[in-house]
């Protein structure tokens, strides 16, 4: 599943967050003041974190440019959040929360609201 946002004329699809995206990822992360990361971002870590939570995560591409990320699960009781992080050229755009509200419908609160 994805979806394109029209935002002042610029297309941005939103679209699961695979394994191929990854190697575009973690430098987006590590250039993002205040995201900090941990052997739980590491490749492997990751992918097994997409696995435990199929279909929660998701990435905004610009021009195939991978310009955002929202890496969302769950641990049987809690949803969480983590590296919901735009690219600082196009912060305050609307990308972020697109992400967000995007995770939260697709999962349809599932991932975030479990008792």
């Amino acid at each position: 599943m994805s979806t394109s946002v029209d935002m002042s004329l610029t297309r941005i699809e939103i679209r699961p967050f695979t394994r191929s995206d990854y190697d575009a990822a973690r430098p987006l992360w590590e250039r993002s003041e205040g995201v900090g990361l941990s052997a739980a971002d590491e490749q492997q870590a990751i992918f097994a974190f997409l696995e435990r939570n199929p279909d929660m995560s998701f990435v905004a591409i610009l021009e195939g440019k991978l310009i955002g990320t929202i890496l969302c699960g769950h641990d049987g009781r809690r949803g969480l959040i983590h590296h919901l992080v735009t690219d600082s050229d196009h912060r305050r755009g609307g990308v972020g929360s697109e992400l967000a509200i995007f995770s939260i419908a697709t999962n349809n609160g599932t991932a975030l609201v479990q008792g």
